[in-house]
């Protein structure tokens, strides 16, 4: 093994690499002080750059599901009872902040998350009484007077769920997930007294099926959340302030921690270009990465800016992807 000289000198290379890449990849200089010539700042403990993850905010769509009928007959639907389980699971498990309507920009577009109870397979157990349903349609059957406690066997509950781009009301679904109740409680049986359930919140909440649904959703929003196509998605903050410092040049961002924002995350600055339209087009004109953080606000320095025109106050901060670690490729 190397000693800890080595590796920091290797870790030094690996940033300096970094920042090749990038100024590369966008036509960039290096910030002035650093093209000067004169001493650089001490690099972090950890050099390396952190993929940001912001919370963004998505439109969360009603859960689509279908009413089904109970062998007592009594007719359900899960629709509105759904809605705020998928509401915790999607806080609890994911960085997207779900909103009743679309937040839109001044483009028109913004984000939606879906969910769909697509099948809901259960047997009353040694009666032969499927109900309930599937992408198919309902099941049906023809008992409707069931009464007393008996035991219930889940054949399957699954859901789809999805990420989308949406323009006005033409979506485009960029990433997708399904999970079941196997990947949660597999083998699940439970008992129902068909004399009480009678309303879908008895069904849901007098029963395992509630809890069942809920770790169904956190589980598949969390796989969502891990996608890489999650750093595409649009997410922006604006410069605030520009200043010089002997140790280079940073700005302030109108994001903080409490919009996930942390130290040492990469960002790519753009600077709107009008075109006549109420959409601008972005060129861009420098990279940098948070120094520092507080609960609103974030301090950034700016590692490789447009030799011409540099970072302005007023330009759009966006996530930067960083490639995985050990890779050499720069999106």
């Amino acid at each position: 093994m190397g000693s800890s000289q080595d590796r920091g000198n290797g870790n030094r290379l690996l940033v300096m690499a970094a920042i090749l890449a990038l100024s590369q990849a966008y036509g960039l200089e290096p910030t002035a002080a650093h093209a000067a010539g004169k001493p650089k700042p001490r690099p972090p403990a950890d050099p390396l750059f952190e993929q940001a993850r912001p919370f963004r905010a998505a439109h969360l769509q009603d859960v689509r599901t279908l009413p089904f009928t109970m062998p007592n007959g009594a007719r359900l639907d899960l629709a509105a009872d759904l809605y705020p389980i998928m509401e915790g699971a999607t806080t609890r498990a994911s960085r997207f902040r779900s909103t009743q309507n679309p937040i839109v920009d001044e483009c028109g577009n913004h984000l939606a998350v879906s969910a769909a109870l697509t099948s809901l397979d259960l047997n009353v157990f040694g009666a032969q009484i499927r109900f309930g349903y599937s992408p198919q349609g309902e099941f049906s059957s023809g008992i409707t007077d069931l009464r007393g406690k008996l035991r219930v066997d889940v054949g399957l509950i699954g859901m789809d769920f999805g990420v989308w781009r949406c323009k006005g009301s033409d979506c485009a679904e960029v990433i997708a997930a399904r999970k079941t109740h196997n990947t949660v409680n597999a083998g699940l049986t439970f008992e129902v007294d068909f004399d009480e359930i009678t309303t879908a919140a008895d069904f849901m909440y007098q029963t395992p099926v509630g809890e069942t649904i809920s770790k169904i959703m956190e589980r598949g929003i969390a796989e969502i959340d891990a996608s890489e196509r999650v750093h595409g998605l649009p997410w922006r903050a604006e410069v605030r302030e520009v200043r010089t410092s002997p140790d280079g040049v940073f700005f302030w961002l109108n994001a903080g921690e409490e919009q996930g924002i942390g130290v040492n995350q990469l960002f790519t600055v753009f600077a709107p270009t009008q075109t006549g339209s109420t959409c601008d087009v972005y060129k861009a004109v420098g990279v940098a990465h948070t120094s520092s953080t507080s609960v609103v606000s974030s301090e950034a320095k700016i590692d490789q800016a447009d030799p011409a025109r540099g970072v302005q106050e007023g330009d759009v901060v966006m996530v930067r992807r960083v490639p995985p670690r050990g890779s050499s490729r720069s999106n």
